[in-house]
């Protein structure tokens, strides 16, 4: 399972994450409304342990905006104000439950386990068996084989979405991800680029993905933060065109950090570079190159027409 934590105070942050992790969910942490919005944007998660009171953008205020913006994660509301009217302002703005500080963490797992049984969200149903074809491209999040077997049981699905003309964006995912041949074509796993500040080769400069809307210049890969990307195939199909290099210094290079493939009449795309850290961090390039993934249904030619330009 795969679990948001946002808490501003950073020893109890800590906490929660290590007894989460210890319990096998994988765990991301926002210590403010503005990275959590960004987090829950990017990546799913199965339910989302909230902090009643932010440095920035109160609990109560976040929910809202959550719930505005069609995100429907189940709430664990966290919070020293543990009154009657406090708990029902908090359930009244989208908390599905609510935990009082101090707690134990025996219950908040409890909790936890107890909203992860809720029936699927909207979401979730639409994977399973709704109308792809209202969207012009899906983002899978990081890791989401190992956290969300909803991700792995409906994988042909979001295949034929892509071959039907849709775009498939596939975050990093881990090595399982191949084991389970996912891929639209054979790959192996997995490589990663520690170095934030390593150099890295545009492979196919005329390429959508570095041109529109937004043109890619050298400055975009400037100010990421902790790594240039994780998990990359190691060896891949030539059904994949690489479009990126990228190495740690002393290290061969590699190209399988991102990959773009034809499918149908769509694309697959498999992106191992750290936009789930650049993102929320406001890294300017990161926006700019990850909008150009998103616009590839609209700036890549068809089958036909990219024949009829040969």
């Amino acid at each position: 399972m795969r679990v948001l934590v946002v808490e501003d105070e950073p020893k109890m942050a800590a906490l929660i994450k290590r007894v989460l992790v210890a319990e096998r969910h994988v765990v991301d942490v926002a210590p403010d409304g503005v990275s959590a919005v960004a987090l829950a944007e990017t990546g799913p998660h199965d339910v989302l342990v909230l902090d009643r009171m932010l440095p920035d953008i109160d609990g109560i205020t976040l929910m809202r905006l959550l719930r505005a913006k069609g995100i429907t994660t189940p709430v664990l509301l966290l919070t020293a104000l543990g009154s009657v009217d406090e708990r029902v302002t908090g359930l009244d703005a989208g908390a599905d439950d609510y935990l009082a500080k101090p707690f134990a963490f025996s219950e908040l797992l409890a909790r936890i386990r107890a909203l992860s049984r809720r029936p699927a969200t909207s979401a979730d149903a639409r994977l399973a068996a709704g109308d792809l074809s209202v969207f012009d491209v899906i983002v899978a999040g990081v890791r989401a084989s190992e956290a969300r077997p909803d991700f792995v049981a409906n994988h042909g699905r979001l295949i034929d979405f892509a071959r039907a003309g849709g775009t498939l964006v596939v975050q990093y995912q881990q090595p399982d991800y191949v084991a389970r041949k996912l891929p639209p074509f054979p790959a192996e796993a997995a490589s990663r680029v520690t170095d934030e500040t390593a150099a890295v080769r545009i492979l196919v400069p005329e390429h959508p993905a570095f041109n529109a809307p937004n043109k890619i210049v050298p400055t975009d890969w400037d100010g990421w933060v902790q790594e240039r990307n994780l998990y990359a195939f190691t060896k891949f199909d030539p059904q994949y065109t690489a479009l990126l290099e990228t190495a740690d210094p002393g290290e061969p290079p590699q190209q399988g950090g991102q990959l773009i493939a034809r499918v149908g009449k769509g694309h697959y795309v498999y992106t191992a570079y750290a936009w789930f850290r650049q993102l929320p961090a406001g890294v300017p390039g990161a926006y700019r190159m990850f909008a150009n993934l998103l616009s590839l249904s609209k700036t890549m030619a068809p089958p036909a027409a990219a024949s009829q330009a040969r």
